[in-house]
Formats: structure tokens, sequence, C-alpha cells
């Protein structure tokens, strides 16, 4: 299924992001589809599928635009995630066809959010929107 690889895809490129491949954070250590539950570590990174949109051509193509969210939640000092979020929009955006699984990606936007009552995460969300597009 073309949806799942698109994911892995982009998992994969997040998995990536680390010192060794040319970046200053670890980001990809941590890396999960669709967790839930609580972080077990200092920062983790989730990724979920919001749901697609589709459309169809007359040559028996489906182009598809996937909505994804990918959420950093850190324990870490908000410069150290500042630095983790930059590290995605680097990866994503030099990688922006997933290695060919998709035709286009784009970061809509990013937002902060306090990610416990305690406050002891700060956590990020940035909307994804990946089109691809498939036999049917």
């Amino acid at each position: 299924m073309k949806r799942y690889e698109v994911i892995s895809a982009l998992s994969q490129a997040i998995r990536e992001i680390l010192p060794e491949n040319g970046y200053e954070t670890d980001t990809g250590k941590e890396v999960y589809v669709a967790k839930r539950g609580q972080p077990s570590g200092r920062c983790e990174v989730w990724i979920y599928d919001l749901g697609q949109e589709n459309s169809y051509t007359t040559n028996g193509l489906r182009e598809s635009r996937l909505n994804i969210e990918v959420f950093i939640v850190s324990s870490e000092p908000y410069e150290t995630l500042l630095k983790r979020i930059r590290d995605i929009y680097t990866a994503l955006e030099k990688n922006s066809t997933l290695n060919g699984t998709a035709s286009l990606l784009t970061i809509e936007e990013d937002k902060f959010v306090i990610a416990q009552e305690d406050k002891k995460y700060l956590g990020c969300s940035l909307t994804v929107s990946i089109v691809y597009h498939e036999e049917v």
C-alpha cells in the first residue's frame, strides 16, 4: 500500500537526523509512528496520519494529499527544541520527494504546545502535506 510506504519513507527521513549525518541534533534516535502514551526519553518524534484527500485522473491514477502531524515532544530547553525543529525542516525540505516515494512534501505550519499539565514537556506540532500518485 503506497500510503504506508510514504509514511515509512517520512519516518526514515526523520530517523536519519543524527550528528553523523551532518545534523546538529540526534532527533532521529526516537521516532515512532502512531505512538500513544507518555514520552520515555528526553526527546521523541511521533508521526500521526491525519487522513488524506483524493482526486482521480482519466488515465487511471489517483492523486492523494496525505496530511501528517509530526509531533516533537521534549523535556529539553526551548533553544534545543528549536534546533531539533530546524533539523526536521532541513531534512524534509532537502528530500521533498522522500526518495521518489512522493511527488511533493511541504511543511504547512508548526505550533508549540505544552505537552503535559506539569509543564515537564514542551511540544511542537508540524503539519506536513505529502502528495503522491498511485494506480487505481
